[in-house]
């Protein structure tokens, strides 16, 4: 087991069971020396860790713990498709969806938990990443947001 494998899974990440997915669809695949991951909701065991919007009946650090279990699920499936997470060269976008109320503005801070994770985990070199934070109206389940991430991995 690599030294970034031993991290995530200091950290929580599910290694050895990633999510599986709710419809039709894989939650990572590898294309030409990229891997990215599907969208992933905060799902702890099958059940969201939090439910409702953002600034609603999610607060700024329920939401934080969710981004880490969403970015958390992000990483154990690239994990599953890639063998080893010391195959990553580096992580380069983050893609952050929240649901929250209207007039809401800080979804940059809701992403930015994940953010800190990748580089907790991966290290400033290879997690550093460029990130999008989108506001949205509502998630599948209700889930307070949605994680994506795309990485360059060795063949």
């Amino acid at each position: 087991m690599s030294k970034v494998d031993k991290k995530a899974l200091e950290l929580g990440v599910p290694l050895k069971r990633p999510p599986v997915p709710p419809g039709r669809y894989v939650t990572a695949m590898v294309i030409d020396g990229y891997c990215r991951s599907a969208g992933h909701l905060p799902l702890r065991e099958g059940s969201l860790s939090h439910v409702g919007p953002v600034a609603g009946s999610v607060s700024m650090e329920e939401a934080a713990d969710s981004v880490r279990v969403a970015t958390g699920n992000c990483v154990a499936s690239i994990h599953a498709v890639i063998g080893s997470l010391s195959q990553v060269e580096q992580v380069l976008a983050l893609f952050g969806y929240v649901n929250a109320v209207s007039g809401f503005v800080e979804h940059h801070l809701v992403t930015n938990a994940a953010s800190e994770f990748l580089l907790e985990l991966f290290g400033d070199t290879v997690g550093r990443h460029v990130r999008t934070s989108v506001g949205v109206a509502g998630l599948p389940l209700n889930a307070p947001l949605e994680i994506a991430v795309e990485c360059r991995i060795r063949l």
